[in-house]
Protein backbone atom coordinates (compact mmCIF):
# COMPACT_ATOMS: atom_id res chain seq x y z
CA UNK A 1 0.00 0.00 0.00
CA UNK A 2 0.97 3.63 -0.14
CA UNK A 3 0.22 6.97 1.46
CA UNK A 4 -0.30 10.11 -0.59
CA UNK A 5 0.54 13.62 0.56
CA UNK A 6 -0.06 17.04 -0.89
CA UNK A 7 2.93 19.39 -1.14
CA UNK A 8 2.06 23.09 -0.83
CA UNK A 9 4.65 25.82 -1.30
CA UNK A 10 4.73 28.48 1.41
CA UNK A 11 6.24 31.22 -0.75
CA UNK A 12 9.55 31.13 1.13
CA UNK A 13 12.80 30.45 -0.74
CA UNK A 14 16.02 29.10 0.68
CA UNK A 15 19.51 29.22 -0.83
CA UNK A 16 18.99 25.70 -2.21
CA UNK A 17 15.56 26.55 -3.68
CA UNK A 18 12.14 25.43 -2.48
CA UNK A 19 10.08 22.28 -2.05
CA UNK A 20 10.78 18.99 -0.32
CA UNK A 21 14.48 18.41 0.10
CA UNK A 22 16.26 15.76 2.15
CA UNK A 23 19.21 18.15 2.30
CA UNK A 24 17.21 20.99 3.88
CA UNK A 25 18.41 21.66 7.42
CA UNK A 26 18.02 19.74 9.56
CA UNK A 27 18.64 17.06 6.97
CA UNK A 28 18.60 13.28 6.96
CA UNK A 29 22.31 13.13 7.75
CA UNK A 30 21.92 15.17 10.95
CA UNK A 31 18.32 14.35 11.91
CA UNK A 32 17.33 10.69 11.67
CA UNK A 33 13.65 11.58 12.04
CA UNK A 34 13.75 13.22 8.58
CA UNK A 35 15.09 10.12 6.83
CA UNK A 36 12.58 8.22 4.71
CA UNK A 37 13.49 4.87 3.26
CA UNK A 38 11.61 5.44 0.05
CA UNK A 39 9.46 8.16 -1.42
CA UNK A 40 8.67 9.66 -4.79
CA UNK A 41 6.86 12.59 -6.33
CA UNK A 42 4.86 11.06 -9.17
CA UNK A 43 3.52 14.48 -10.19
CA UNK A 44 4.01 18.07 -9.07
CA UNK A 45 2.44 18.66 -5.67
CA UNK A 46 2.02 14.97 -4.79
CA UNK A 47 4.29 12.90 -2.54
CA UNK A 48 4.00 9.11 -2.34
CA UNK A 49 5.46 7.09 0.54
CA UNK A 50 5.17 3.57 1.91
CA UNK A 51 2.53 3.01 4.62
CA UNK A 52 5.17 2.91 7.37
CA UNK A 53 6.68 6.26 6.37
CA UNK A 54 5.65 9.73 7.52
CA UNK A 55 5.96 12.11 4.58
CA UNK A 56 5.24 15.16 6.72
CA UNK A 57 8.86 15.08 7.97
CA UNK A 58 9.92 16.39 4.54
CA UNK A 59 8.12 19.66 5.17
CA UNK A 60 10.35 22.68 5.75
CA UNK A 61 10.24 26.49 5.63
CA UNK A 62 9.48 26.40 1.89
CA UNK A 63 6.66 23.85 1.84
CA UNK A 64 4.12 22.00 3.90
CA UNK A 65 3.42 18.30 3.41
CA UNK A 66 -0.09 17.16 4.34
CA UNK A 67 -1.49 13.63 4.35
CA UNK A 68 -4.37 13.30 1.87
CA UNK A 69 -7.39 11.86 3.70
CA UNK A 70 -10.11 12.40 1.10
CA UNK A 71 -11.05 8.86 0.00
CA UNK A 72 -12.09 9.91 -3.53
CA UNK A 73 -8.78 11.67 -4.12
CA UNK A 74 -6.83 8.72 -2.64
CA UNK A 75 -8.70 6.23 -4.84
CA UNK A 76 -8.04 8.32 -7.97
CA UNK A 77 -4.33 8.54 -7.13
CA UNK A 78 -4.14 4.81 -6.36
CA UNK A 79 -5.79 3.99 -9.69
CA UNK A 80 -3.59 6.43 -11.60
CA UNK A 81 -0.36 5.05 -10.12
CA UNK A 82 -1.59 1.44 -9.77
CA UNK A 83 -1.43 1.11 -5.98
Amino acid sequence: MAKFYEISLTGEKETWGCGINHQAPPNAETDATKHLGGWETPEPGILLTADDQDGTVLGNTTCTVTLITDEDKINKLKAKYKY
